[in-house]
């Protein structure tokens, strides 16, 4: 949309959207045409690479959702599984249990690194959204609502919200998966297993009464509550920032 904008509004004029230097004349015809499809490309190039580093952190982090949802299935359709053996049920069972607790404990690795692997990008993801947040904002109250700055702002503003909005949802959604996980092993026909198998379950149950939850440094904690704080938090900045400016003035 900004990039049509400027199509409408400074290519007319001669008006380059970025000040550069080019190593031929762009006050001719070709010269500036060439320099602004140049920066228009480079600038749609620039949108996609950061959309798709800010979808790298959101696809790595839900990919932890469906195997929360694989392993669950699987220790519902466990006591099914034995419904026609008849020798060597404790075994079978044992066999069974050992490999859900194996693909457990792989997705809590999982989990691990990609907490390890984002931790420092996450933090300052929050860092630099709660800046522009209340920066913007602040910058929106000064200008006026037909300026075209205003609904280039309010996008740009919109645009940080979303990035940072999507890691704390899919912080949430991995936190609910695996606390669903004692719902799905609870709710399964864990009667008909052998009672050595139950006791096994319930120290199953008891790890994951302890959900996967997302940090950065100990501190920031991906989830819904987290993003309602941070917006909290730009609001009071920009309010320091207005009085501020009051006092300046």
């Amino acid at each position: 949309m900004v990039t049509s904008a400027s199509l409408c509004t400074e290519a007319p004029r001669g008006i380059l959207p970025y000040q550069a230097w080019y190593p031929y004349n762009t006050s001719t015809l070709v010269g500036f045409w060439s320099a602004y499809l140049h920066q228009i490309i480079a600038h749609a190039y620039g949108a996609f690479t950061n959309a798709a580093c800010d979808t790298l952190m959101y696809g790595f982090i839900m990919q932890i959702c469906p195997q929360f949802g694989i392993l669950q299935h699987r220790f519902q359709c466990l006591p099914k599984s034995f419904a026609g053996i008849t020798e060597n049920v404790h075994q079978c069972e044992k066999n069974q249990l050992r490999n859900c607790v194996k693909h457990h404990l792989q997705i809590l690795h999982y989990a691990e690194e990609c907490n390890r692997v984002f931790d420092f990008l996450i933090c300052l993801q929050f860092f630099v959204s709660s800046t522009v947040l209340c920066v913007s904002v602040y910058r929106l109250a000064q200008i006026n609502l037909t300026s075209p700055d205003f609904a280039i702002i309010v996008m740009y503003l919109l645009c940080m919200l979303s990035q940072i909005f999507i890691l704390c949802i899919s912080g949430s959604y991995v936190t609910s998966e695996s606390h669903n996980m004692v719902d799905g092993i609870y709710s399964m026909d864990w009667t008909s297993l052998n009672p050595q198998t139950q006791k096994s379950l319930v120290f199953i149950i008891i790890k994951c009464l302890r959900p996967i939850k997302f940090k950065s440094g100990n501190i920031l904690l991906l989830s819904i509550s987290s993003f309602n704080k941070l917006i909290r938090l730009s609001y009071s900045a920009f309010n320091v920032l207005q009085q501020s400016s009051g006092v300046y003035h």
